[in-house]
């Protein structure tokens, strides 16, 4: 069950060295939150002060804060890259930071960022034939066989994605590696990517609803398990993209 080890590999690199994950993290997630308070605030101004007593928008939000919440979401993207780029360095470069504030690499966020969109495009790219086909099924108005086909458009499109994935951490370490690369290297990896993507669905669905039953019980400490277990969930999906690059192109042991 490789993508079951892939998962178990990815979840033991956050338990194995979660000092470190808080080492590196604490000081973007500070900074997020910091930005996500001025993001609200500035939403506010837009939308806030527009609605009339009807519940409709009226006026015309200010120029100014589009443009301040639009930095500010830049922003918060930029800084959760620090963190990703620290880590996939930390794990697969054993980059050590000397202080309290981990290592800032602006070039590599920027690539990473940069083969970030590229991939998304790249699945998109990939989606448009997928989803042409499947209009055609779609057009028959059965609501199971719409969907079917979504689900299977889906699940094609992650596949791709996790073929390619191994270009992030890659970018990350100033190792370009290019889709072809990428794709040759994950070679034979369908069936372990599918089961990854199972259990990581599983996990997460099954931890939300774990959670939602918490919230039921206690707000306040449903509230608490939530943000750890996102906080948990995010770390790990990131370990996994450091994983993929670990085994399938470095050639490590994941058992």
């Amino acid at each position: 069950m490789q993508g079951w080890k892939l998962f178990l590999h990815a979840v033991r690199m956050v338990v194995g060295n979660w000092r470190d994950a808080i080492r590196i993290f604490w000081a973007p997630c500070v900074l997020i939150g910091l930005l996500l308070v001025g993001l609200t605030r500035a939403m506010s101004n837009i939308f806030g002060e527009n609605f009339s007593e009807t519940g409709t928008i009226s006026g015309t939000p200010s120029g100014g804060s589009i443009g301040l919440s639009f930095l500010l979401m830049l922003l918060v993207f930029f800084v959760i890259g620090w963190g990703i780029v620290a880590w996939h360095r930390f794990v697969l470069a054993e980059e050590q930071q000397s202080g309290l504030i981990p290592p800032f690499h602006l070039g590599r966020i920027l690539a990473y960022f940069g083969r970030l969109f590229l991939l998304g495009l790249a699945c998109a790219i990939c989606a448009i034939p997928l989803m042409m086909i499947g209009t055609s099924v779609m057009g028959s108005g059965s609501i199971a066989g719409t969907l079917a086909v979504l689900f299977v458009i889906s699940v094609l499109t992650s596949v791709l994605m996790y073929r390619w994935v191994a270009i992030l951490p890659a970018a990350a370490l100033g190792k370009p590696l290019t889709f072809g690369e990428a794709w040759s290297a994950t070679s034979g990896a369908t069936g372990a990517i599918l089961v990854l993507m199972l259990t990581v669905w599983a996990v997460s669905y099954g931890g939300q609803y774990l959670v939602q039953a918490i919230y039921g019980i206690s707000p306040f400490v449903g509230t608490a398990v939530d943000i750890v277990f996102t906080a948990l969930v995010g770390l790990v999906n990131v370990s996994i993209l450091t994983t993929f690059y670990g085994h399938y192109v470095e050639g490590r042991s994941i058992d």
